[in-house]
């Protein structure tokens, strides 16, 4: 069975600066290979294939992108001055709750500890 987002869950975490920028940065380079209707989407993976090839479990949030003509109305939100659409299966939503998001190199997006 698939899971499904339905895109319409309220986002409940915040950004640090730096993952701003990297979501900042990594939307002008989509944009610029798909276009202007590209927006950021918050996602969760739970495992895939890790830079050796090897089958991993992440769980961690990852970034991924849309296009804005194929997202439902009220799927676009605003946190931070980013547009953003928070695009996690409904068991994952929990694991946001007042988490703040933060990036760093090698390990990329992820919740910081507090």
């Amino acid at each position: 069975m698939t899971e499904k987002s339905d895109y319409l869950i309220p986002i409940n975490f915040t950004l640090t600066d730096r993952a701003k920028e990297h979501i900042r940065a990594m939307m002008e380079i989509v944009v610029e290979d798909l276009g202007s209707d590209a927006v950021a989407m918050m996602c969760w993976l739970n495992e895939g294939t890790g830079a050796d090839g090897s089958w991993q479990k992440f769980n961690r949030p990852v970034l991924a992108a849309g296009e804005r003509s194929k997202l439902p109305a009220g799927a676009i939100q605003a946190l931070d001055g980013l547009e953003l659409v928070f695009n996690v299966p409904r068991e994952v939503v929990a694991r946001f709750e007042g988490q703040v998001i933060d990036f760093t190199e090698g390990p990329g997006l992820h919740l910081r500890a507090t």
